[in-house]
């Protein structure tokens, strides 16, 4: 599961790669959605790169992202609360969530 909502806030389960020649999400890596920064891991800057950037893609200040868990790891769950505007890869991953249980349902 890469993202759900607990207490009103939308949870996130990714897999970070960093010094990346871009920043990009897309892709699954293990159940976990695939983020890419250019920054690196280096005291602690590529976390703040990650919730700044996830930040500006979901329209939301820095403040109401935070990392809840995975720190020191690639795989992270950030928590974003607030009033989001949805990317439009978001948008496209819940499309395919839904359509992933739609069918599961149906068996």
């Amino acid at each position: 599961m890469t993202y759900y909502y607990q207490d009103g806030k939308l949870l996130l389960r990714i897999h970070l790669q960093t010094g990346a020649r871009q920043d990009a999400i897309g892709g699954l890596y293990a159940e976990r959605l695939r983020v890419r920064i250019k920054a690196r891991p280096i005291a602690g800057k590529a976390n703040q790169y990650l919730i700044a950037y996830i930040a500006k893609e979901f329209a939301v200040s820095q403040s109401n992202v935070s990392i809840l868990a995975g720190l020191r790891s690639r795989d992270k769950t950030l928590c974003i609360k607030g009033r989001v505007d949805y990317p439009e890869w978001f948008l496209t991953l819940r499309q395919r969530k839904e359509a992933a249980g739609r069918d599961s349902a149906e068996k």
